[in-house]
């Protein structure tokens, strides 16, 4: 019974947090330039009367 108190009681280890790898970094910015693309084609071009 005191083995289970115990557990109970002891803190728990915190989660270190991990960096994202260079691959999923890159993975990620390759992503973003094609939707970035894809949305200025999506713009209204404007004719120049000039």
């Amino acid at each position: 019974m005191n083995l289970l108190i115990n557990e109970a009681l002891r803190r728990k280890k915190s989660r270190i947090s991990t960096k994202p790898s260079a691959g999923s970094k890159e993975a990620r910015i390759k992503s973003k330039k094609k939707v970035s693309e894809i949305k200025s084609g999506r713009r209204k071009y404007r004719l120049s009367d000039d």
